[in-house]
């Protein structure tokens, strides 16, 4: 058996747009808004020059500052900070004040990465004064999609923080914050397939970070809960899951060798997304109403690790010998490591034993490949002194816990990979 994690690691906080059930590959969405609205300026929340177009201050400001192309948008935050702290004074807004705030350039992105059918602006408008008792008598129910009957208690935690939350985007205004997310994203995702700018969307909405084309949308409760160096680690592994994660098929759909060898390609991918997040090391607020529970064991990591490898020794000899075993229980195999959540908790303590034991120029060379990573794994693995501790062992790093594949395992799985993924070194 594979170690069970918790529920607590499955909070579902970096969520990609429109991922398909299932699916292994962050899926990219390319969204393009007819026309841009609200406050949108380049590293900055500032009111935008009403004589020029978003487009045009978008486009002047990566020219101004071509090492930081990083457009800021606030203008859901603001517009929602102005409604609520009428409302809260005692008055009734109409709600077409309501649909305004769900038309922002910030909310309209949001609203749009979901799946379809599209969030229409007035439910969202509606749900939003809903949640602040802010509707006039005569305004008629929305049903909505139920999510946003329980959205409220996000809505809340934005307002009451709004002076922190406040403060925090100043670092953003100033460029410094945002400037950071871009240096990590240039370190850790090739010139060629990184996008030419990011573009931060802060606003109250459900608690994570989502991503859809270049754009990053934000909880400005995550944000606040977390703090800004926590979620430049989290933005810049969002960004190399949507861009730079290898690609391939869901281990789960298909059968046999490519069933094995593309759970390894997500071990690498998410292992490696995971180190750059410091995911072990996530923590949020306690008054947080649904982040503040969770609980992240770095020593379950490395626990999850270890029963990968385990389960490899035990699972896959049977399958390297007879082909039609492996055709007939490769996917079994990807199965059991997906079930036990062990994909990116496995992956951390993979990519973390790389980075510890060769250095993290090592690991970013070997993020690549999958048979790079796995060659690397084996290579950091056997460097570690036996007998191997337990993970959590006084005076001992946790990645020394880690063993390397039996050689026999080893040398079938790199056969698998090398005709998995024939053109990577």
């Amino acid at each position: 058996m594979i170690t069970q994690l918790t529920r607590s690691h499955k909070s579902p906080l970096l969520v990609p747009a429109r991922r398909p059930v299932g699916a292994c590959r962050w899926k990219r969405v390319f969204l393009v808004l007819a026309c841009l609205q609200g406050s949108l300026l380049f590293a900055g929340c500032q009111q935008q020059d009403q004589g020029a177009s978003s487009t045009d201050t978008a486009e002047k400001a990566v020219v101004d500052q071509p090492h930081c192309p990083v457009i800021i948008d606030c203008s859901g935050w603001h517009r929602f900070q102005d409604l609520t702290e009428t409302v809260t004074g005692g008055k009734i807004l109409p709600l077409s004040d309501w649909e305004d705030l769900a038309n922002t350039t910030g909310y309209t992105t949001w609203r749009n990465s979901y799946e379809k059918p599209t969030l229409q602006a007035d439910v969202l408008g509606y749900w939003i004064a809903h949640a602040f008792d802010a509707l006039p008598d005569s305004t008629p129910s929305r049903k909505g999609r139920p999510s946003l009957r329980f959205i409220g208690r996000s809505f809340s935690y934005s307002f009451t923080n709004r002076e922190a939350i406040s403060t925090i985007l100043t670092g953003y205004e100033q460029g410094q914050a945002a400037c950071h997310i871009w240096d990590l994203v240039e370190e850790w995702v090739d010139r060629d397939k990184r996008p030419d700018s990011l573009r931060l969307v802060f606003l109250p909405g459900n608690d994570e970070v989502r991503t859809n084309e270049n754009a990053l949308l934000i909880d400005t409760g995550v944000l606040v809960a977390g703090g800004p160096a926590q979620l430049t680690r989290q933005l810049a592994a969002l960004v190399y899951r949507s861009y730079q994660a290898i690609p391939g098929q869901n281990p789960i759909k298909v059968q046999g060798e490519a069933a094995v060898a593309n759970t390894f390609r997500i071990l690498a991918n998410e292992g490696t997304a995971a180190w750059i997040e410091g995911l072990a090391d996530t923590h949020f607020k306690l008054d947080h109403y649904s982040l503040g529970e969770l609980n992240l064991i770095p020593e379950d990591f490395f626990r999850s690790g270890l029963s990968v490898i385990r389960f490899s020794h035990k699972q896959l000899p049977p399958l390297l010998e007879d082909p039609e075993l492996m055709l007939a229980q490769g996917q079994a195999y990807a199965r059991s490591v997906a079930n036990a959540a062990a994909l990116t908790t496995g992956g951390y303590a993979m990519a973390t034993t790389i980075a510890e034991n060769l250095g993290k120029d090592r690991l970013h060379q070997a993020s690549r490949s999958v048979p790079a990573f796995v060659a690397a794994y084996q290579e950091a693995a056997l460097a570690n002194s036996l007998p191997l501790p337990a993970p959590g062992a006084v005076g001992r790093k946790l990645s020394e816990s880690m063993p390397a594949f039996e050689p026999d395992v080893f040398a079938g799985i790199m056969s698998i990979l090398a005709k998995e993924f024939p053109t990577q070194p």
